[in-house]
């Protein structure tokens, strides 16, 4: 167990049972992704990693009824806060450890920085964005064709041209 927590890329807790929470430790990703040591992290209640209360309840509010339904909770995106309180992008996952009686005795929980993937989405967008911008303000007749030879967009010139609708062009074989 301890190698699996150690070697871990994403950031990893044990948490207490309490509310709010309490580290109880964590593995040398989480000290990299929201820049505290670990002795700085130990011991203290996860309100500092939240962006604020009001996101600490938000979150809260979606955990424990999660935990009841489905025995686990994922989260695919929250802010979270660095120790030099830059705001980032996560995801969560998060399972309540029990005793032998059932009763909640703590969590472990499983955050991963997804910062890179957030920016390479938005960057895929503006490009999205800067194609669609040239396809439909070019005045030529333009039809962009899969590596399957079928139709996937064309700009209105190319559908004045034709008389085709959209609808109608859009699938066909070329």
């Amino acid at each position: 167990f301890e190698k699996t927590f150690l070697s871990q890329l994403d950031a990893l807790f044990i948490l207490d049972a309490n509310n709010p929470p309490k580290i109880l430790d964590c593995n040398p990703s989480a000290t990299r992704v929201f820049g505290y040591s670990r002795k700085e992290m130990r011991g203290r209640p996860t309100d500092f990693l939240h962006v604020d209360k009001n996101t600490r309840q938000k979150f809260q509010e979606h955990l424990y009824p999660a935990i009841a339904k489905q025995g686990f909770f994922h989260l695919p995106e929250f802010r979270m806060k660095r120790n030099d309180g830059t705001v980032f992008p996560t995801e969560h996952t998060a399972v309540s450890l029990e005793n032998n009686q059932g009763e909640r005795i703590g969590w472990v929980s499983v955050i991963r920085d997804i910062s890179e993937r957030k920016r390479a989405e938005d960057a895929l967008r503006e490009r999205e964005h800067y194609f669609r911008s040239l396809l439909f303000n070019m005045h030529e007749d333009i039809l962009v064709i899969d590596r399957d030879h079928r139709v996937t967009d064309v700009n209105n010139t190319l559908q004045v041209a034709t008389g085709l609708k959209y609808e109608e062009v859009i699938g066909r074989h070329c």
